[in-house]
């Protein structure tokens, strides 16, 4: 079972190198759209809101087999290629990943400053017995 959990700052504006200026979530939004995050899955979710201010994006799911890494991390990578002024975190859990900590807790996935950085969870991990008891 994977499940994940997200979320980032956006900053406002992009300039692409012929000084088109565009908002960074209508960028990430075409790309949540070409992704089809949004679209017929009740077990994945990816929404842009804006509140006091300030935009962010939220994404999370539950899936049986993480099929769709490959799409969360492109979009990570598209979010920091557009936008290195955004921040925030993803947590991810698999328990058929090769990295311990994530197959027996959370790892936690770091964007700051234009950067991707992993880190192994230090409160929720290892689920076993930190939130969780052992069945018998």
């Amino acid at each position: 079972m994977v499940n994940f959990h997200g979320w980032f700052c956006l900053s406002s504006t992009f300039v692409y190198p012929d000084n088109l200026k565009y908002t960074t979530d209508n960028l990430i939004q075409e790309k949540l759209d070409e992704q089809a995050w949004n679209e017929g899955s009740t077990n994945l979710f990816a929404h842009i809101k804006r509140m006091n201010g300030g935009t962010y994006l939220y994404i999370g799911g539950d899936r049986n087999h993480f099929g769709i890494k490959d799409e969360i991390f492109e979009l990570l990578e598209f979010i920091r290629e557009v936008d290195n002024g955004a921040y925030g975190i993803l947590y991810v859990h698999d328990d058929e990943s090769r990295i311990s900590a994530i197959a027996t807790g959370y790892g936690v996935y770091i964007m700051k400053r234009g950067k991707i950085h992993y880190a192994p969870d230090p409160w929720l991990s290892p689920l076993i017995p930190t939130v969780e008891d052992e069945m018998d």
